[in-house]
């Protein structure tokens, strides 16, 4: 009796770390946890971007984007999106579910790409110069956070036209 109950809270205490119990139907990113960071070493250009399960998508550029803890970094930009606003880009990663890469090549744009699916325990990375996937992942998130940014990308710090 004592060793089935042992075993059933085992199996209690996988089955809640793997997040099986969540639906990823349930989820605006359909279970998804998908980060992105991009370095273009020719324009000094370091972004980072990561889509969480609950939908909330954080945007970190510049130095901060570079940082191998990077929950250590304060955010550019962090907002909530529905299902309905991350579609595009949900079809584009399911439909692409173990993408293509390329070298990398030095002075080159280069994408490193971390996908995970609720209830999975290993993540999926990736290393790769630019492919078709991989670039159309950037200009979805990219999309994503501009669309919820339009009146800070619109303001003249040193006019002050467009002050949010």
């Amino acid at each position: 009796m004592l060793m089935l109950r042992a075993v059933t809270i085992l199996v209690l205490c996988l089955v809640s770390m793997c997040g099986v119990g969540c639906a990823a139907g349930d989820s605006p990113s359909k279970g998804w946890d998908l980060t992105l960071r991009v370095s273009q070493p020719e324009g000094n250009k370091l972004v980072y971007y990561n889509l969480a399960r609950d939908g909330r998508l954080v945007y970190v550029a510049g130095l901060q984007a570079g940082r191998t803890e990077i929950d250590h970094a304060r955010p550019t930009w962090a907002g909530n999106f529905s299902g309905e606003e991350l579609a595009e880009l949900i079809t584009l990663v399911e439909a692409n579910q173990e993408p293509s890469t390329v070298k990398p090549e030095a002075g080159a744009v280069n994408y490193k790409v971390v996908m995970t699916r609720g209830g999975n325990l290993f993540a999926r990375r990736y290393v790769s110069g630019p492919t078709a996937f991989f670039s159309e992942m950037e200009r979805q998130f990219k999309r994503l956070q501009q669309s919820r940014r339009g009146g800070e990308l619109d303001f003249d710090p040193r006019s002050g036209a467009g002050r949010p």
